[in-house]
């Protein structure tokens, strides 16, 4: 009787490995979505594409870019992107952007992000955007003013705060999660600073994070959370713990430059998850 139960129980375990590996397959491939087409002088030639949505979106994007020399694909030199937003004649802002976009050879992309921090309402607020090539040669082939367009998604989330000391705006922009699962998220932010024109965006890697996530009705506060820390990517990254169905808040404290700039003037900048 104990060698048929022994028996049973291992076929058991053989079919029930079986199905677990079975179920277990890898990720699928990103789908590249195209957005935009643009057209440089000297016969060059752009794509932009994103990969998790089907258009420009407000906040953080993670974006790609073909360059083509007449129908000959690109894997060399940089590019650069410069959105405007052109409020009045006289008043104008920008965004932060990657530094440059450099082809990747894992994904055969220019890889970057651009993060958006007006959504578009035409034909009065477009991004006005000037996209340069600098090819292998140095040689810089560029296009002005090309329209842009951004959607609002409620899930892509930024911050602004203002720190009266030394009289500079910060962006926080949330990299991660934007669809988060009951438990343990893992989360990421970019950090930039700019002067009160908001023309120039320097990205921010030497801060200091600190995490409280609680219950938006009850302020119940979570454990399990891991502080932001910075990677060799520029983005800080850390874990949050959303333990079950609600509305949640994390806030963010940050430390940088010697002093907290987060609470000056208060309140710390947070960002919104629903656990449905």
């Amino acid at each position: 009787m104990r060698s048929i139960l022994f028996i049973s129980l291992c076929s058991f375990l053989i079919i029930y490995g079986c199905s677990e590996t079975i179920n277990n397959n890898p990720a699928s491939p990103p789908v590249y979505n195209e957005i935009l087409t643009i057209n440089l002088p000297d016969n060059y030639s752009l794509k932009l594409y994103t990969s998790d949505t089907d258009s420009l979106t407000y906040a953080y994007n993670e974006v790609y870019f073909k360059v083509w020399l007449n129908s000959t694909e690109q894997n060399t030199g940089h590019l650069k992107v410069y959105p405007e937003m052109r409020m009045t004649p006289h008043i104008v802002h920008s965004t932060p952007v990657s530094d440059s976009f450099v082809y990747n050879s894992g994904t055969g992309y220019y890889k970057g992000y651009i993060i958006f921090n007006m959504p578009t309402t035409p034909p009065n607020f477009v991004w006005n955007t000037k996209f340069t090539y600098t090819d292998n040669s140095n040689i810089s082939h560029e296009t002005d003013s090309v329209p842009v367009y951004i959607s609002y998604r409620p899930e892509r989330q930024l911050r602004y705060f203002y720190d009266l000391s030394d009289t500079a705006y910060y962006t926080l922009t949330l990299v991660k999660p934007f669809d988060p699962v009951a438990g343990i998220n893992e989360i990421a932010f970019l950090l930039h600073r700019s002067d009160v024109y908001e023309l120039e965006f320097e990205q921010l890697t030497d801060a200091l994070m600190y995490l409280n996530v609680y219950k938006e009705d009850s302020l119940y506060s979570t454990g399990g959370n891991t502080d932001p820390v910075i990677g060799s990517d520029g983005f800080y990254r850390g874990n949050i713990n959303l333990p079950h169905i609600g509305s949640w808040v994390a806030g963010d404290t940050i430390f940088y430059n010697g002093r907290i700039i987060t609470n000056n003037p208060p309140p710390l900048p947070v960002f919104s998850f629903d656990i449905e």
